[in-house]
Protein backbone atom coordinates (compact mmCIF):
# COMPACT_ATOMS: atom_id res chain seq x y z
CA UNK A 1 0.00 0.00 0.00
CA UNK A 2 1.30 3.08 -0.91
CA UNK A 3 -0.41 6.73 -0.46
CA UNK A 4 -0.12 10.67 0.27
CA UNK A 5 -0.84 11.81 3.03
CA UNK A 6 -2.25 15.50 3.73
CA UNK A 7 -1.08 15.80 7.50
CA UNK A 8 -2.98 15.63 9.94
CA UNK A 9 -6.22 15.85 7.08
CA UNK A 10 -6.38 13.29 4.71
CA UNK A 11 -4.84 9.90 3.04
CA UNK A 12 -5.38 8.95 -0.34
CA UNK A 13 -3.92 5.37 -1.04
CA UNK A 14 -3.16 2.38 -4.20
CA UNK A 15 -2.76 -0.87 -3.79
CA UNK A 16 0.40 -1.88 -6.26
CA UNK A 17 2.62 -5.09 -6.68
CA UNK A 18 6.09 -4.36 -4.55
CA UNK A 19 8.31 -4.00 -7.73
CA UNK A 20 5.74 -0.95 -8.73
CA UNK A 21 6.21 1.11 -5.42
CA UNK A 22 7.97 4.81 -6.16
CA UNK A 23 11.40 4.26 -6.43
CA UNK A 24 11.61 6.56 -3.38
CA UNK A 25 9.89 4.78 -1.44
CA UNK A 26 11.32 1.07 -2.95
CA UNK A 27 14.95 2.77 -2.10
CA UNK A 28 14.14 3.39 1.76
CA UNK A 29 12.86 0.36 2.13
CA UNK A 30 15.68 -1.49 0.71
CA UNK A 31 17.76 -0.02 2.63
CA UNK A 32 16.13 -0.47 5.96
CA UNK A 33 16.12 -4.34 5.52
CA UNK A 34 18.60 -5.54 6.61
CA UNK A 35 18.64 -3.59 10.23
CA UNK A 36 15.00 -4.83 10.15
CA UNK A 37 16.18 -8.63 9.64
CA UNK A 38 19.08 -8.25 12.52
CA UNK A 39 16.62 -7.24 14.98
CA UNK A 40 13.96 -9.89 13.87
CA UNK A 41 11.56 -7.10 13.26
CA UNK A 42 7.91 -8.39 12.61
CA UNK A 43 5.55 -5.49 13.25
CA UNK A 44 3.72 -3.03 10.90
CA UNK A 45 6.01 -0.79 8.81
CA UNK A 46 4.70 2.64 7.52
CA UNK A 47 8.05 4.36 6.30
CA UNK A 48 7.52 7.92 5.69
CA UNK A 49 9.34 9.95 3.17
CA UNK A 50 10.06 13.63 1.44
CA UNK A 51 11.07 13.85 -1.66
CA UNK A 52 12.73 17.04 -3.07
CA UNK A 53 12.03 18.72 -6.12
CA UNK A 54 15.11 16.83 -7.95
CA UNK A 55 13.69 13.24 -6.80
CA UNK A 56 15.48 12.74 -3.98
CA UNK A 57 13.98 11.02 -0.74
CA UNK A 58 14.35 11.12 2.63
CA UNK A 59 12.92 8.90 5.52
CA UNK A 60 11.61 11.09 8.10
CA UNK A 61 9.80 8.36 10.47
CA UNK A 62 10.26 4.86 9.81
CA UNK A 63 6.73 4.50 12.07
CA UNK A 64 7.47 0.92 13.02
CA UNK A 65 4.01 0.58 14.08
CA UNK A 66 0.33 0.55 12.70
CA UNK A 67 0.12 4.31 11.97
CA UNK A 68 -2.78 6.42 11.56
CA UNK A 69 -3.13 7.19 8.82
CA UNK A 70 -3.38 4.79 7.36
CA UNK A 71 -4.35 2.01 9.91
CA UNK A 72 -7.75 2.12 9.75
CA UNK A 73 -7.63 1.45 6.02
CA UNK A 74 -5.59 -1.24 6.83
CA UNK A 75 -8.87 -2.73 9.15
CA UNK A 76 -11.54 -2.43 5.83
CA UNK A 77 -9.62 -2.71 2.67
CA UNK A 78 -7.59 -6.37 3.79
CA UNK A 79 -9.89 -8.85 3.75
CA UNK A 80 -6.79 -11.48 5.36
CA UNK A 81 -5.81 -9.32 7.95
CA UNK A 82 -6.44 -11.74 10.89
CA UNK A 83 -3.99 -13.87 8.99
CA UNK A 84 -1.45 -11.53 7.91
CA UNK A 85 -0.85 -10.31 11.68
CA UNK A 86 -0.75 -13.81 13.19
CA UNK A 87 1.86 -15.41 10.78
CA UNK A 88 3.71 -12.50 10.79
CA UNK A 89 4.48 -12.79 13.97
CA UNK A 90 6.43 -15.74 13.78
CA UNK A 91 8.36 -14.67 10.65
CA UNK A 92 5.68 -16.13 8.01
CA UNK A 93 4.95 -13.95 5.01
CA UNK A 94 0.87 -14.05 3.52
CA UNK A 95 0.14 -11.84 0.78
CA UNK A 96 -2.69 -9.70 2.08
CA UNK A 97 -6.33 -9.98 0.04
CA UNK A 98 -7.83 -6.51 -1.11
CA UNK A 99 -10.83 -5.80 -1.65
CA UNK A 100 -10.46 -2.39 -3.81
CA UNK A 101 -7.21 -1.14 -5.34
CA UNK A 102 -7.81 2.52 -3.90
CA UNK A 103 -8.32 3.50 -0.48
CA UNK A 104 -9.07 6.89 0.68
CA UNK A 105 -9.60 8.24 4.62
CA UNK A 106 -10.57 11.80 6.13
CA UNK A 107 -9.22 12.52 9.83
CA UNK A 108 -12.39 13.88 12.60
CA UNK A 109 -11.34 16.61 14.39
CA UNK A 110 -12.75 18.48 17.26
CA UNK A 111 -10.43 20.83 19.75
CA UNK A 112 -13.69 20.58 21.71
CA UNK A 113 -13.24 16.86 22.27
CA UNK A 114 -10.14 17.17 23.96
CA UNK A 115 -11.49 18.67 26.84
CA UNK A 116 -14.96 17.35 26.76
CA UNK A 117 -16.97 14.18 26.62
CA UNK A 118 -18.26 13.95 22.60
CA UNK A 119 -21.01 12.58 21.49
CA UNK A 120 -20.77 10.96 17.75
CA UNK A 121 -23.87 10.53 15.83
CA UNK A 122 -22.72 7.70 13.38
CA UNK A 123 -25.53 6.22 10.84
CA UNK A 124 -25.58 2.62 11.16
CA UNK A 125 -25.15 2.07 7.43
CA UNK A 126 -21.35 3.34 7.60
CA UNK A 127 -20.65 2.53 11.00
CA UNK A 128 -17.70 -0.19 10.39
CA UNK A 129 -16.26 2.86 7.81
CA UNK A 130 -15.60 5.03 11.16
CA UNK A 131 -12.49 4.69 12.84
CA UNK A 132 -13.08 6.40 16.68
CA UNK A 133 -10.20 6.92 19.15
CA UNK A 134 -10.77 6.78 22.86
CA UNK A 135 -14.22 5.93 23.00
CA UNK A 136 -17.12 3.86 24.17
CA UNK A 137 -20.62 3.11 24.00
CA UNK A 138 -23.02 4.32 26.44
CA UNK A 139 -26.79 2.87 26.06
CA UNK A 140 -25.53 2.13 21.90
CA UNK A 141 -24.03 5.96 21.63
CA UNK A 142 -20.99 6.44 20.30
CA UNK A 143 -18.95 9.24 23.05
CA UNK A 144 -15.65 10.07 22.76
CA UNK A 145 -13.68 10.31 26.28
CA UNK A 146 -11.82 13.44 26.72
CA UNK A 147 -7.70 13.00 26.97
CA UNK A 148 -6.08 16.59 27.71
CA UNK A 149 -3.67 16.11 25.53
CA UNK A 150 -3.79 18.90 22.77
CA UNK A 151 -4.53 16.27 20.19
CA UNK A 152 -7.65 17.48 17.98
CA UNK A 153 -7.82 13.72 16.27
CA UNK A 154 -10.73 11.92 17.46
CA UNK A 155 -11.38 9.47 14.78
CA UNK A 156 -11.15 9.32 10.64
CA UNK A 157 -13.86 7.93 8.06
CA UNK A 158 -12.21 5.26 5.41
CA UNK A 159 -13.57 3.84 2.12
CA UNK A 160 -12.70 2.41 -0.69
CA UNK A 161 -13.00 1.83 -4.34
CA UNK A 162 -11.70 0.30 -7.57
CA UNK A 163 -10.75 4.00 -8.88
CA UNK A 164 -9.44 7.21 -7.27
CA UNK A 165 -12.88 8.56 -7.84
CA UNK A 166 -14.51 5.97 -6.63
CA UNK A 167 -12.49 5.76 -3.21
CA UNK A 168 -12.37 9.25 -2.62
CA UNK A 169 -16.61 10.09 -3.68
CA UNK A 170 -16.91 6.79 -0.91
CA UNK A 171 -15.36 8.45 1.96
CA UNK A 172 -16.86 11.93 1.29
CA UNK A 173 -20.48 9.81 1.88
CA UNK A 174 -19.95 7.90 4.45
CA UNK A 175 -18.21 11.62 6.05
CA UNK A 176 -22.00 12.89 5.13
CA UNK A 177 -23.17 10.27 7.85
CA UNK A 178 -21.19 11.65 10.86
CA UNK A 179 -21.87 14.49 12.76
CA UNK A 180 -20.35 16.26 15.95
CA UNK A 181 -20.14 18.70 18.09
CA UNK A 182 -17.88 21.37 16.51
CA UNK A 183 -16.63 18.23 14.28
CA UNK A 184 -14.29 19.52 11.44
CA UNK A 185 -13.76 17.08 8.74
CA UNK A 186 -11.63 18.33 5.81
CA UNK A 187 -12.49 16.58 3.02
CA UNK A 188 -11.28 18.82 0.32
CA UNK A 189 -7.39 17.62 1.78
CA UNK A 190 -8.56 14.54 0.34
CA UNK A 191 -8.36 16.20 -3.70
CA UNK A 192 -5.21 17.63 -2.39
CA UNK A 193 -3.50 14.41 -1.42
CA UNK A 194 -4.96 12.89 -5.26
CA UNK A 195 -2.77 15.47 -6.56
CA UNK A 196 0.17 14.70 -4.87
CA UNK A 197 0.29 11.10 -5.47
CA UNK A 198 -0.57 11.34 -8.97
CA UNK A 199 2.69 13.31 -9.57
CA UNK A 200 4.48 10.11 -7.78
CA UNK A 201 2.85 7.41 -9.63
CA UNK A 202 0.62 9.09 -12.36
CA UNK A 203 -2.27 9.10 -13.20
CA UNK A 204 -4.51 5.89 -12.93
CA UNK A 205 -4.96 4.08 -16.22
CA UNK A 206 -7.81 1.71 -17.36
CA UNK A 207 -6.71 -1.34 -17.71
CA UNK A 208 -7.24 -3.98 -20.82
CA UNK A 209 -9.03 -6.72 -20.37
CA UNK A 210 -5.31 -9.18 -21.12
CA UNK A 211 -4.16 -7.28 -17.56
CA UNK A 212 -6.97 -7.89 -15.63
CA UNK A 213 -6.94 -11.36 -16.56
CA UNK A 214 -2.90 -11.67 -15.52
CA UNK A 215 -3.73 -10.19 -12.01
CA UNK A 216 -6.35 -12.03 -11.44
CA UNK A 217 -4.28 -15.50 -12.27
CA UNK A 218 -1.29 -14.06 -9.91
CA UNK A 219 -3.86 -13.31 -7.42
CA UNK A 220 -4.52 -16.71 -7.21
CA UNK A 221 -0.89 -17.99 -7.14
CA UNK A 222 -1.32 -19.04 -11.19
CA UNK A 223 1.12 -17.61 -12.49
CA UNK A 224 4.67 -16.06 -11.26
CA UNK A 225 6.16 -12.27 -11.08
CA UNK A 226 8.14 -12.49 -14.33
CA UNK A 227 5.14 -14.07 -15.78
CA UNK A 228 3.03 -11.06 -15.15
CA UNK A 229 5.34 -8.77 -16.02
CA UNK A 230 5.61 -9.97 -19.52
CA UNK A 231 2.02 -9.88 -19.69
CA UNK A 232 1.34 -6.29 -18.10
CA UNK A 233 3.66 -5.50 -20.64
CA UNK A 234 1.81 -6.62 -23.48
CA UNK A 235 -1.09 -5.52 -22.49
Amino acid sequence: MTGGEVKDEAYLMQTVRGAELPEQVRTVNEKLAPALKSYGYRGFLSTEVRCTKDGKAYLIDPCCRAGSPPNELYQVLMENIAEVIWYAAEGIVIEPEYKAKWGAEVLLISEWADQNWMHVAIDKSVADFVKLRNFCRIEGEYYVIPQWTGCAEIGAVVAYGDTPDEAIANCKAVADKVEGHLLDKPLDALDIAREQLEQVLGKDKPKSKQQREAEALYAKGRISDKQLDKMLARG
